[in-house]
């Protein structure tokens, strides 16, 4: 039992006490007995009965309060419990958008590692091909060299076989020239 309760018990035997003096006086008035009649004693029972049914009921408002401060401590550490609960599930929350954002992240570099290895792929296949043409290019600038000094070659064999021929042409004519004049001279 705590403070109060000792408290109301003090009270009810003052109380008990007070009437029991009351009582007393009463019969001394009524009867002139000195408090000890029968009446007497069935007033003093009934008051025992009463302050024990005051007891019981004091004793049950308390049991009653305990239970409810009981039942309100059972009802804050539920909450405490449910908003324990709840930061759990926050923090596993935040937790798994992270990961995501984690992984959005790790995506997203694999991504751009790709296209970068793309790109620098393009721009070999790019090179090589500028190589090829330029290769290409100067195969065919030596094709067309070769060709121009063949045809410059084959010019100059067809101007020396024409000199040639002139050349032929003439010592033919002197020696025609020759023989003609020699005719001419036997005949003379």
């Amino acid at each position: 039992m705590d403070n109060s309760l000792d408290g109301s018990e003090d009270y009810l035997t003052l109380q008990h006490m007070h009437n029991k003096q009351e009582a007393e006086v009463d019969v001394d008035d009524e009867d002139g007995a000195d408090g000890f009649s029968g009446d007497n004693s069935v007033g003093a029972e009934e008051e025992e009965e009463e302050e024990e049914e005051e007891e019981e009921e004091e004793e049950e408002e308390e049991e009653e309060e305990e239970e409810e401060e009981e039942e309100e401590e059972e009802e804050e550490e539920e909450e405490e419990e449910e908003d324990d609960e709840e930061e759990e599930e926050e923090e596993e929350e935040e937790e798994e958008e992270e990961e995501e954002e984690e992984e959005e992240e790790e995506d997203e570099d694999e991504d751009e590692e790709e296209e970068e290895e793309e790109e620098d792929e393009d721009e070999d296949e790019d090179e090589d091909e500028d190589e090829d043409e330029d290769e290409e290019e100067e195969e065919e600038e030596e094709e067309e060299e070769e060709e121009e000094e063949e045809e410059e070659e084959e010019e100059e064999e067809e101007e020396e076989e024409e000199e040639e021929e002139e050349e032929e042409e003439e010592e033919e004519e002197e020696d025609e020239e020759d023989e003609e004049e020699g005719e001419e001279g036997e005949e003379e």
